[in-house]
């Protein structure tokens, strides 16, 4: 079964150019489904948002007009730097793997990709 997400922000109360309050957001997992349809969403609402992606699964195409860090989040460095350079102060967190088989035949392996190595 495949299930669908789709993500409506509903507008604050006054928004408008100036209701954004803080600095960029970065998306992780930009250029997959999931990532590239929050992406969309917030920039319509005005946010200013980074994309980072390994591009393993997902799209460059996904992502634009939006800046495009194509790297790992398991980089603690890259990130690191993503993270000062663009002024980030929200992270959405939607980068994974997608390993239908593994999860049966090496489940440590998927564990440690999905969870520990993002922590």
């Amino acid at each position: 079964m495949i299930a669908a997400i789709i993500c409506a922000f509903p507008d604050p109360p006054d928004a408008g150019a100036d209701a954004v309050s803080h600095n960029a957001i970065l998306i992780t997992g930009a250029a997959g489904y999931i990532g590239s349809h929050v992406l969309l969403q917030l920039q319509a609402r005005g946010e200013q948002v980074v994309a980072i992606d390994n591009l393993s699964s997902g799209f460059r195409q996904a992502v634009l007009p939006a800046p495009l860090i194509v790297g790992d989040i398991g980089d603690r460095e890259l990130v690191a730097a993503v993270l000062r350079e663009h002024g980030i102060d929200t992270v959405m967190h939607f980068a994974c793997q997608h390993d239908r088989t593994g999860i049966g035949t090496r489940p440590a392996e998927i564990l440690r990709q999905q969870h520990l190595r993002n922590a």
